[in-house]
């Protein structure tokens, strides 16, 4: 990539995170904004540009879709709001018509970007992109549980007292009600989760711990929307962690939502495991060995998505 550029559809709180935190982590050396309001856009690009003066060398700028014809990555982040207690998945039939037409106005200019797609429902609408459109699934990205499992390692890094960069632990499935916490592969500093809280008897137990985290993961976006209205800045840094990590062709493992491809013989539908992102997109998917506690969680998620599309999505 001779010129690094992020195209963003979407001047809201959550493209504009996103924007901030591109511009000073430097991932991008060119950031576009598109807005569907025209002043709004224009305004976020002279408030991002003036900062970005004092910062690496990052040309920010607005327009139309047009912006897109020499993006390496659109971002997607436009989309009506969640309301307070409504799940992700009760917005698909408010979001999903204007995801499509967002969508074909970029490919009217850009038929091959790399997609991510922040906007919820965010498995649907990863789903949407690549069955009506026909886009590679490797090349369509979805923000999926990178945030969740972000909010996990941060809660058993506090639990257990140590650094959650140490901590390798996922959440897979929908981002929504039904993400399952696959307790049997976390690890902190490479030991099991249960080993590493046996060794320390004065550790919270395990039992506790896991009803506990895996409840304040899953309603983490609530309790922030009852409090503020919206989330934007976590998930503007974990869409931040994709993009560079495409950008910088960093073969990290990051649990995006995708398109699956037969794993763990579930259903044909988008949700979030452990891929290796790449320049080339979503690369590998991987397929961690999972209890059959875990696997049928996983598909209860698969199928809690597949009633979704089956009812909102148009064949």
């Amino acid at each position: 990539m001779s010129r690094r550029k992020l195209a963003i559809v979407g001047s809201g709180n959550v493209g504009m995170s996103l924007a901030f935190a591109a511009l000073m982590d430097g991932a991008a050396e060119e950031i576009a904004i598109i807005g569907r309001t025209r002043d709004r856009a224009v305004g976020e690009v002279m408030d991002l540009s003036h900062g970005a003066a004092l910062l690496k060398a990052v040309e920010v700028k607005s327009g139309g879709y047009a912006e897109c014809a020499d993006a390496d990555v659109v971002a997607i982040t436009a989309g009506v709001k969640q309301l307070p207690g409504e799940s992700r998945l009760e917005l698909a039939a408010r979001n999903i018509a204007l995801f499509e037409e967002v969508v074909a106005e970029i490919l009217k200019h850009n038929p091959t970007p790399i997609l991510v797609i922040v906007t919820n429902p965010v498995d649907i609408l990863t789903y949407v992109a690549v069955t009506r459109f026909g886009l590679s699934p490797q090349r369509v990205i979805g923000s999926g549980t990178v945030l969740d499992s972000a909010r996990l390692r941060h809660l058993i890094g506090r639990a257990y007292k140590v650094d959650p960069a140490d901590v390798n632990a996922y959440v897979l499935g929908e981002h929504g009600d039904s993400q399952v916490v696959p307790w049997s592969i976390v690890t902190i500093g490479g030991v099991p989760l249960s080993r590493f809280q046996a060794a320390d008897p004065t550790a919270i137990p395990l039992a506790d711990l896991q009803e506990m985290v895996g409840e304040l993961v899953r309603d983490a976006a609530s309790f922030v929307i009852e409090f503020k209205g919206s989330t934007y800045y976590a998930i503007g840094i974990a869409t931040l962690r994709i993009v560079r990590a495409i950008f910088r062709d960093e073969n990290a493992i990051l649990s995006v939502s995708t398109v699956l491809a037969g794993q763990y013989d579930l259903p044909r539908v988008a949700l979030a495991l452990p891929c290796v992102v790449n320049a080339k997109g979503r690369d590998r998917i991987l397929s961690p060995l999972l209890t059959k506690d875990e696997e049928e969680a996983l598909r209860r998620s698969a199928s809690a998505i597949g009633v979704i599309i089956d009812t909102h999505v148009k064949s």
